[in-house]
């Protein structure tokens, strides 16, 4: 069941870009995050971890629940379509001096979810192109505790951290239940190949 849930929306090319505000404390969540392992890169781009499932973790169980409506409420409400679960889910840490690169997911729709923004200097930013094809950015303010989610199709990027604060944020992509449904198939056929 769907709770009642606040939506602030902003429209960027005729897609939908859809806040949400998680009213938890989210302390013991965070701590798990910051001991996770993590993937560093030489040429300053923020920090991924390893756990690609980290929202399937029991750790996560309420911010889980709280996205997955979350993603209900915008399935229904935005896409006037049919639901959506999380697939991939990691953690990002943008230390002081990282950035993270434009790019777009292989997703339905995307999401992050904010755990620490040091500052209002690390938006999260769109790539946004006019009629007659001229290229800007379209920035959203980005909020402790806040969720943000958009279509796949929106190339987004975060500007360097220049606060001695790191910022800690769950990226998360999300599939059509039938998509789903194969993966496990797949999954479970070299899962008893392995077996043999």
């Amino acid at each position: 069941m769907t709770k009642n849930i606040n939506r602030e929306d902003a429209c960027i090319s005729n897609t939908i870009i859809s806040q949400f505000k998680y009213d938890k404390d989210f302390n013991k969540e965070l701590d798990f995050c910051k001991k996770l392992e993590y993937q560093h890169y030489e040429d300053g781009r923020a920090e991924s971890s390893f756990n690609r499932g980290v929202l399937f973790e029991k750790e996560m169980s309420e911010i889980r629940e709280f996205i997955q409506q979350s993603l209900e409420n915008y399935s229904k409400n935005v896409l006037g379509g049919s639901p959506l679960l999380l697939a991939q889910s990691w953690v990002g840490r943008q230390e002081q001096g990282q950035s993270v690169q434009e790019h777009k997911h292989i997703s339905t729709i995307n999401g992050c979810f904010y755990f620490t923004v040091p500052d209002d200097t690390t938006p999260l930013v769109f790539n946004r192109t006019n009629q007659v094809g001229v290229t800007d950015d379209f920035r959203v303010a980005v909020n402790q505790g806040g969720l943000i989610l958009f279509p796949n199709k929106l190339e987004h990027w975060v500007p360097e951290n220049k606060n001695p604060e790191t910022r800690y944020v769950i990226g998360f992509n999300s599939r059509h239940p039938e998509v789903i449904s194969e993966w496990k198939k797949i999954g479970a056929f070299y899962s008893e190949q392995e077996g043999k």
